[in-house]
């Protein structure tokens, strides 16, 4: 499993990343980083929540929503420019605080070491952002949430044809 990640890595993450570094300007990596890491803010907020971590959950929701407006839909942080520190909360971590143990030592492809209870947090996340962006369906695009996480939402998630 290790030397499979290895590989995998080697040949094709790191071509990936050392492409998208090359072809892509400082601030619009730097941007495109603020933006997902202000949509993880969400995944913060509701663990803060099930953890009754009140004052994290209200910092993580006054984090996002500066983000979300003064930093124009998070492509700037100027939460932490105001005193808002970045906070990380997960399923995983729920679960400690629920008392679950860790369980048994996996390794995962591509994903690498984890614990069960880690993987099953993982898991629990990938779910509830799925909720959130296909049932919930925040962008009133229904049937499109996976267009709208790829990000194609101009043509309504539709694809035209070359004129």
């Amino acid at each position: 499993m290790y030397k499979f990640s290895y590989y995998f890595d080697k040949r094709f993450f790191l071509p990936v990343v050392s492409g998208y570094e090359f072809i892509t300007p400082t601030f619009a990596q730097t941007g495109l980083s603020n933006f997902f890491g202000n949509i993880g803010e969400v995944r913060t907020l509701y663990n803060s929540l099930f953890q009754l971590k009140g004052v994290k959950a209200l910092s993580t929701l006054a984090r996002f929503l500066t983000n979300s407006t003064i930093g124009i839909g998070g492509l700037f942080d100027p939460a932490t420019h105001f005193g808002l520190k970045k906070q990380s909360e997960d399923f995983g971590q729920t679960l400690d605080y629920w008392g679950v143990g860790p369980g048994p030592y996996l390794v995962v492809p591509v994903l690498g070491p984890n614990s069960l209870r880690s993987a099953g947090g993982f898991a629990v996340d990938a779910g509830i952002h799925y909720a959130i962006v296909t049932v919930i369906d925040p962008f009133e695009n229904v049937d499109n949430g996976t267009l709208i996480t790829a990000g194609d939402i101009n043509s309504g998630g539709h694809r035209h044809a070359a004129q």
